[in-house]
């Protein structure tokens, strides 16, 4: 069942939706349920007309297309990406070439207009400080 709608309805102003990988067969393999970036695209989708972020957990699985996840925003027309980068998650081998694709996006999102963000590694995936304020 979608929340967003009614969530909206009842005052939600602003929400931050993760997003696996910038491609559904890659989100749905770390997911592990089929269907499962459809799903997330359809509430970002319904979100829209909120202060929206995407956040993009960067993992061995994600981070060699970390600079798509610009893309898909501007695709989905939000203007803020946070990263989120769970050391266990990347592996430590892999840490230069994380670097180097963080470097890709960082242009990318420039390119586009996209406002960058990370979340600090000290947090994990889960220390957000703060939401966009403001509704589109």
């Amino acid at each position: 069942r979608d929340l967003a709608p009614e969530a909206v309805a009842r005052g939600l102003v602003a929400a931050s939706v993760k997003v696996f990988a910038p491609d559904a067969a890659s989100a749905d393999a770390i997911a592990g349920v089929a269907g499962a970036h459809a799903e997330t695209l359809a509430s970002v989708a319904a979100l829209r007309e909120l202060a929206l972020e995407l956040r993009a957990p960067i993992s061995r699985e994600s981070y060699a297309a970390a600079e798509r996840f610009a893309d898909l925003a501007a695709t989905l027309d939000v203007r803020r990406l946070r990263v989120e980068i769970a050391l266990d998650a990347l592996g430590l081998d892999r840490i230069g070439a994380a670097v180097d694709a963080l470097d890709r996006l960082g242009a990318r999102c420039h390119a586009l207009g996209i406002s960058l963000d990370a979340t600090p590694l000290s947090a994990g995936p889960r220390g957000f400080s703060k939401l966009p304020a403001q509704p589109r």
